[in-house]
């Protein structure tokens, strides 16, 4: 009896692809949304952080930043880190770019849904869990405000994967050390 020779592999690294994609294309819609509405950038803590982006820019003070209005920062460094050079290369200061950190740890965040309900549940709970992350109400408006709580998601996302790698689908033992280190940064 000749059988077709079937790469499995490639078929499941296809459906892979496919599924990031659409993970990637609801978080998409979903930021695009929260960007139509009218802007609150000025409003809540992301005066705050935008106040600590820009005092850092200023300043040029990235260690111990002062805010827009020359008072120490009261937020997290972390959030200038990564948004200033983006401010600095574009020279561009609106909603989108002081939004730039939450949005790429959106999209991040969800891919990481995907992949950990996928490991835990299979295919379909891993791009389920992932689009109903995307779309609950809460993780909308989070995907485009100018704070600190999607970094934070992301972060303890990748605690969990890599507690995950170490704990219960253990990775080879050569490579155990990659997925420590990634646990205690």
């Amino acid at each position: 009896m000749d059988a077709i020779p079937s790469n499995n592999n490639a078929v499941g690294r296809g459906r892979t692809f496919l599924d990031v994609v659409l993970v990637l294309l609801v978080v998409a819609i979903v930021i695009s949304i929260a960007a139509t509405g009218p802007s609150t950038t000025y409003a809540y803590a992301q005066l705050q952080q935008i106040g600590a982006v820009v005092g850092s820019i200023e300043s040029g003070n990235w260690l111990l930043p002062r805010d827009h209005l020359g008072g120490l920062a009261i937020k997290p460094q972390l959030y200038a880190w990564l948004d200033g050079p983006v401010l600095m290369l574009t020279g561009i200061y609106n909603d989108f770019t002081f939004r730039l950190p939450t949005v790429l740890a959106s999209f991040v965040t969800g891919v990481l849904v995907y992949f950990l309900g996928r490991r835990w549940y299979g295919r379909r709970v891993g791009l389920l869990a992932a689009c109903l992350w995307a779309t609950a109400q809460h993780m909308g408006k989070m995907t485009y405000v100018a704070v600190t709580d999607m970094l934070l998601s992301l972060w303890i996302l990748i605690a969990i994967m890599c507690a995950d790698r170490l704990l219960f689908h253990r990775a080879p033992r050569g490579q155990r050390w990659k997925w420590a280190v990634g646990l205690g940064w």
